[in-house]
């Protein structure tokens, strides 16, 4: 009788732990007003951080950063302008993520509350997400809204969601999920690395689905990464000149068309044959090297002709320095 109590000691220890381990408080973030500090370092922003807790670490894009803490419960965080996705850690809760935009010289407050976690805080309307990934870092979206960077935990309504899980270099997943009411979601995703021979089909992909900054990212990793053959480069660089065109960049498309130009004009013109808007804007471009050509040499000539005119009108005069003979 003992052992076997002794036993159930142990196994509801085991689970207590376990569950405690499990079950961590929520770290919830409200973006809030922050002081009236002024920030005078054009290269610089500041983000206020608010919380209920002693100490807490802040990273910026998967790097710890330099806080100072200005009284109980209220930090700075001076960042450089620009996309920082924050994460919030303390001791006995949940790591917290959000993507948050500086101008320089912005200022920015963030209120951070404690709320309880697992089975106690959801409710029949609601499901906790968890989502981990082998490399860990990548990013989450969730009906093509970002969330966050794995690992990750979080709660969303019941219901269907589309999920997918993005990393440079590493073959986007897409998955169609249903979150349970009143229960824990637990998904782990092992992410497989782009070969060469998916990069190009992977922007190709991006390129038709309009997702036309990611298209560039991948071509121009496969151009470095990859080396590919002739055909092959000159593919990418007509999907590449594809993509500016259709994100409205034609100086974008321009500039490729002008490197490539000085590299070899039956190159180009293989890459942009059979394309009716290329063919005009490499006409263009073309239109455009001559002009700039034709003006170097007319600004050549002119000042040529100023050179000329100037040592007609002050001719060297023989020199009036005086000799001194020494006997």
């Amino acid at each position: 009788m003992r052992y076997l109590l002794s036993v159930l000691i142990i196994v509801i220890l085991f689970f207590e732990q376990s569950f405690a381990q499990e079950f961590l408080d929520v770290m919830v973030l409200e973006e809030t007003n922050a002081t009236s500090i002024i920030v005078q370092n054009p290269n610089e922003s500041l983000l206020e951080v608010k919380a209920p807790i002693d100490e807490i670490r802040i990273e910026s894009n998967n790097k710890i950063i330099n806080i100072t803490k200005v009284k109980k419960g209220i930090w700075w965080v001076y960042l450089k302008p620009g996309t920082h996705i924050i994460s919030f850690q303390a001791e006995g809760l949940t790591t917290v993520q959000k993507r948050f935009f500086f101008n320089p010289k912005d200022v920015k407050g963030i209120r951070i509350k404690i709320e309880a976690s697992g089975s106690s805080r959801l409710n029949k309307n609601s499901g906790q997400l968890i989502i981990s990934t082998d490399p860990e870092g990548a990013d989450i979206y969730i009906n093509e809204e970002f969330y966050g960077r794995t690992p990750y935990q979080g709660n969303l309504l019941s219901g269907k969601y589309k999920l997918e899980i993005k990393k440079d270099s590493y073959l986007t997943i897409e998955k169609n999920i249903i979150i349970r009411p009143a229960a824990l979601n637990p998904w782990n995703f092992s992410l497989s690395a782009i070969s060469c021979e998916q990069y190009f089909k992977e922007a190709e992909k991006k390129y038709y689905n309009a997702e036309f900054n990611e298209a560039l990212v991948l071509l121009n990793q496969y151009l470095i990464v990859c080396n590919p053959d002739m055909t092959m480069q000159k593919q990418t660089y007509r999907l590449m000149i594809l993509t500016y065109m259709a994100k409205n960049d034609r100086k974008m498309a321009g500039d490729i068309v002008i490197k490539l130009l000085k590299v070899n004009r039956g190159y180009t013109a293989d890459i942009i044959k059979d394309k009716p808007a290329y063919i005009r804007l490499v006409n263009e471009v073309r239109k455009e090297i001559a002009t700039k050509d034709e003006q170097q040499r007319i600004k050549q000539k002119q000042e040529q002709q100023e050179e000329q005119l100037a040592i007609k009108e002050h001719p060297e005069e023989e020199s009036n320095s005086t000799v001194y003979w020494i006997v």
